[in-house]
């Protein structure tokens, strides 16, 4: 073994589904936080904040809230939408059919995130 390498665990036949499951949650969950840090950056950049690229989301945020307020709030609403529309995609992971309530909660969760980008876009164009 290399300093490297990490020692193997012994795999049983329920861990393999709950680890795979676990690390492709953990890492949407990480490509979903990069791509807020890149909301936040663009909305910021775009409204005129300098040097976003070197500030944190709560940085950003603060900048955003104070000097540009409806762009703040704009961002917030695209975020909740994101969130909420992510937040059904994951869980329909786990089913291979959906319920109508199912249908049409994913599908007011699409419309909602769309929405709230376009006009996030709109505003800062």
């Amino acid at each position: 073994m290399t300093l490297l390498s990490q020692p193997q665990l012994p795999r049983s036949a329920e861990t393999p589904a709950f680890t795979e499951r676990t690390a492709s949650v953990h890492r949407g969950r990480i490509e979903l936080a990069t791509f807020y840090r890149g909301v936040h950056q663009r909305a910021a950049s775009a409204a005129g904040i300098a040097d976003v690229e070197w500030k944190s989301i709560t940085e950003l945020r603060e900048e955003l809230a104070t000097r540009f307020p409806k762009v703040a709030t704009m961002v917030a609403d695209f975020i909740d939408a994101y969130d909420s529309w992510y937040s059904i995609h994951e869980g329909l992971e786990r089913t291979a059919r959906l319920s109508m309530l199912q249908q049409r909660a994913l599908a007011d969760a699409v419309v909602r995130r769309d929405e709230t980008r376009r006009v996030l876009i709109a505003e800062l164009q």
